[in-house]
């Protein structure tokens, strides 16, 4: 499986990075896998305002697939290799 992750380059009013997740086919075909928000930790969050019940994490990087938590990193390179890690064993 090879994913494609497109982000927006800035977060929002929140705090979240936005984007969408797809699946890349052997012929470059893409599937779409869902929409993909990521709050950054505490010293890397840039939002004016906090949501209830999302509210960033002192280390981790959460990753949310269609509005549920799905997978954590530890820092920003380590956010596609967190989602793969999640989709392996669904793909199997």
């Amino acid at each position: 499986m090879s994913i494609r992750l497109d982000l927006q380059p800035m977060p929002d009013g929140y705090g979240f990075i936005y984007g969408q997740l797809h699946d890349v086919g052997v012929a470059g075909e893409l599937t779409f896998l869902g929409t993909v928000n990521i709050l950054p930790p505490n010293a890397q969050w840039n939002g004016q305002f906090t949501l209830d019940g999302y509210e960033p994490h002192d280390t981790d990087w959460i990753i949310y697939l269609d509005g549920e938590e799905f997978a954590r990193a530890r820092s920003r390179q380590h956010v596609e290799d967190a989602i793969l890690q999640r989709l392996l064993p669904k793909a199997s």
